[in-house]
């Protein structure tokens, strides 16, 4: 009989296709619900971070998608708060983080479940949309601070290129950061019995480095699948962020798991 915890293996095809589904129906509405927050308690508009947040997370090749987000969010952030659309906005954020709650639980529990955690689950859901959104935000606010940096370097020449370097470094570096440290507290918040930090934060740090990862590795070979693929450049750059978010969604799953092997081994 096959362990329990390869019978998961098996089953994370089936739990990234489900959340993948989610995770691109949530992408958008997430960056709307941080951005108008940011807009309704500080009168800041982070749009033109959110499109250079995205330019770290996204494969490069898909020039377009950023600036599509982020006119989705401008438009979204000017509807309010109590409309149609908004709600439509915290719908799909909370039906996202409802997913990855029940995968997460799933792969912590001993008993395969569907149903497992109840109530506690759709809290933990509502608490990991305040989570995921504030790191969001967080991102934001830093990509925005890091602009003064260039320009206070004007005034000496030969800190110019430093400043320009140090800039995008801090920025991929930061991303890193802050998706591992998102990664890292949904591990510790959903089961009933976490991992240890430790354990946590590798697996955190992990998912967040192949997610960027990823992204570089899709940047280098798209040009050369786009050279040979008989498919209309719009409907594959469709198919190439499914593919991304189904490889993203693979990979914070695989990281969950092995968090739960780990205390297994541990208690």
């Amino acid at each position: 009989m096959q362990p329990r915890w390869f019978q998961k293996l098996g089953l994370l095809g089936t739990f990234a296709g489900a959340l993948a589904f989610y995770f691109l129906l949530a992408l958008v509405p997430l960056f709307i619900l941080s951005a108008t927050v940011v807009y309704q308690i500080l009168h800041v508009d982070i749009t033109p971070q959110v499109r250079e947040l995205m330019r770290e997370l996204l494969p490069a090749s898909l020039a377009q998608t950023p600036q599509r987000v982020a006119d989705a969010v401008a438009a979204g952030t000017s509807r309010g708060w109590f409309t149609a659309g908004f709600i439509g906005v915290l719908w799909a954020s909370a039906s996202f983080m409802n997913e990855l709650a029940r995968a997460i639980h799933l792969l912590f529990a001993d008993v395969l479940d569907a149903g497992a955690g109840g109530w506690r689950r759709w809290l933990k859901s509502l608490l990991l949309m305040v989570l995921w959104c504030g790191v969001l935000v967080l991102a934001c606010m830093l990509f925005l601070f890091s602009t003064r940096l260039p320009e206070l370097a004007r005034h000496w020449s030969w800190l110019e290129g430093a400043a320009l370097a140090s800039v995008q470094a801090g920025r991929w570096l930061a991303t890193v950061a802050l998706l591992a440290a998102a990664v890292l507290l949904t591990l510790r918040l959903v089961p009933v019995r976490p991992a240890p930090w430790r354990t946590c934060a590798g697996c955190g740090l992990g998912v967040a480095l192949v997610w960027m990862l990823m992204g570089a590795a899709l940047t280098r070979t798209l040009p050369l699948i786009w050279a040979q693929s008989p498919l209309p450049i719009a409907f594959g750059s469709f198919l190439v962020v499914m593919a991304w978010a189904y490889a993203c969604c693979w990979t914070l799953l695989f990281g969950a798991l092995l968090a739960s092997r780990h205390r297994r081994a541990l208690f």
